[in-house]
């Protein structure tokens, strides 16, 4: 009678890099006290991943220091090249709200209440602590503030964004929506109730940042609408007019011939 015996492997995990692997160190042996909102993204996937195998991690001293153990294999070190490449994904340019709102957040100058905020502000906050608060950096360059993300400096995207000081054209049915929100015309009016052409206008709105929409009376008592104290253009959509050709379209009964050309007798 043959008897099947399991045999258990002992199993290794994959490479991690220097900076976790001090971090599980840390807390197989509960000297890892870093305060829950100073801990970057890495702390964050060091300690899950040490609490999903609790008790396979162990630490045993040797002569080059504490070694790192999952179920009884050593764990290895993914030595990087550039830590900067994989862990700080830079954006080429950021636009112009942005970037004020990211470098007023590492000057420690950011002060506007949650429920005023615009949703790019929002997005930038997000995006300083996702990305990790001591990556991003300040220096002053004369009178003019640089924003810098792991050593590098961002740039300013100044091309047709909400961000950019530009003179925004819209359909004149929005343009005229727009108006009507700024004023507070369309408060009252119930969200099911609002057409496609409103609620894309109210997404406008408040993406743009609601603060930035004013509404001024020309001299002719028309209601005017500003973005960033700029003047916005409501325009009508034209149909482009048929343009004339030298080859004219077969006629359906003359052919290629021109209608002018031929004479009919009766």
């Amino acid at each position: 009678m043959a008897i099947a015996v399991k045999i258990k492997r002992k199993r290794s995990t994959r490479p991690i890099s220097q900076e976790t692997y001090e971090t599980i160190v840390h807390l197989v042996r509960g000297e890892f006290k870093i305060p829950t909102k100073h801990r970057t993204q890495l702390h964050r996937n060091a300690v899950v991943q040490y609490w999903r195998g609790k008790n396979r991690y162990s630490v045993v001293d040797t002569d080059d220091g504490p070694q790192l153990l999952f179920d009884g294999v050593p764990v290895q070190i993914k030595f990087l090249k550039e830590h900067s490449e994989i862990f700080c994904k830079r954006p080429k340019s950021l636009n112009r709200e942005t970037y004020n709102t990211i470098s007023d957040l590492v000057l420690g100058r950011f002060n506007i209440p949650k429920k005023d905020r615009s949703l790019i502000q929002k997005a930038a906050i997000v995006r300083y602590y996702r990305t990790g608060k001591e990556k991003w950096m300040v220096k002053q360059d004369g009178s003019r503030s640089k924003l810098f993300l792991c050593g590098e400096e961002i740039e300013i995207d100044m091309g047709v964004f909400f961000g950019s000081h530009q003179q925004i054209s819209v359909k004149r049915e929005t343009y005229d929506t727009l108006i009507d929100i700024v004023l507070g015309r369309l408060r009252k009016l119930p969200q099911r109730e609002r057409s496609n052409l409103q609620k894309a206008a109210f997404v406008r709105f408040y993406r743009a940042g609601k603060e930035r929409w004013t509404v001024k009376e020309n001299e002719f008592g028309e209601n005017q609408l500003y973005y960033d104290n700029v003047e916005s253009v409501g325009h009508t959509k034209r149909h482009p007019s048929p343009t004339p050709t030298d080859n004219p379209a077969p006629h359906p009964r003359l052919g290629t011939r021109n209608i002018e050309d031929c004479v009919v007798f009766i």
